[in-house]
């Protein structure tokens, strides 16, 4: 019987290396959620517990939507894919980069309520889903088509089976769609399409500013009541 000490040794020295090796992962790991955005806290939230048995949730969020970790951020674009100024569609770009740029080129072109789908390079969201969205004319045309961004958005996240989705407030900056319409249709699109199995099962919602995060909080009690509008900070 007996043990042999060079045996006892190499298991000594082994396990100091593990733990060694442990630790530096969890320093390397530490760093990386350091450096990483924190979550937003939602201004308010929604939930659905929908026929699939899935719980839905609909948040509403202050920030900037190129930081979202979601599955896909929804970039509201012109029909001919070009990011540029200062839009969301220009911040997408120059935070996808280069790469996101030449493949929006190669699809080219995509008409007004249409949805095309993306990989999201350099931003944290794995894809991003562009949808070229109106320009207020004045008209309900302009309404219907922002409905029709929305819907095509969602058709596609749901046929790439994505389970969480950020949108901004489509329409609403320099294209011109008056802010309480432009929340109604967002609000009525995106709860609707949460109630349906088979859905993703979250949407952010981001707000760029107070004012628009003042209307889209009024429309929020109104589609869905007092309760909704929760504040969680």
């Amino acid at each position: 019987g007996g043990f042999r000490s060079e045996e006892l040794l190499g298991t000594r020295v082994y396990s100091a290396k593990r733990q060694a090796l442990d630790e530096r992962r969890a320093a390397l790991a530490s760093a990386r959620s350091d450096a990483e955005p924190k979550p937003e806290a939602p201004l308010a939230l929604q939930t659905w517990t929908r026929s699939d048995g899935v719980t839905a949730t609909l948040r509403l969020v202050m920030g900037d939507i190129t930081d979202a970790t979601a599955d896909a951020i929804v970039n509201p674009t012109n029909p001919g894919l070009h990011g540029t100024g200062r839009s969301v569609d220009g911040a997408v770009h120059r935070r996808g980069g280069a790469g996101l740029t030449r493949e929006c080129r190669a699809i080219g072109h995509v008409g007004v309520g249409q949805a095309v789908v993306t990989n999201g390079h350099r931003l944290p969201a794995p894809y991003v889903i562009h949808t070229a969205s109106p320009v207020f004319d004045g008209t309900d045309r302009s309404f219907r088509e922002l409905a029709a961004c929305y819907q095509s958005s969602l058709a596609l996240a749901t046929q790439l089976r994505l389970q969480h989705v950020a949108f901004p407030a489509m329409g609403v900056g320099t294209n011109g769609i008056p802010l309480a319409e432009g929340a109604r249709i967002a609000l009525n699109e995106l709860g609707a399409a949460l109630r349906k199995s088979g859905a993703p099962q979250r949407f952010d919602l981001y707000v760029f500013n107070v004012q628009v995060r003042d209307v889209f909080e009024r429309a929020w009690q109104s589609e869905f009541g007092g309760k909704a509008t929760e504040r969680l900070r």
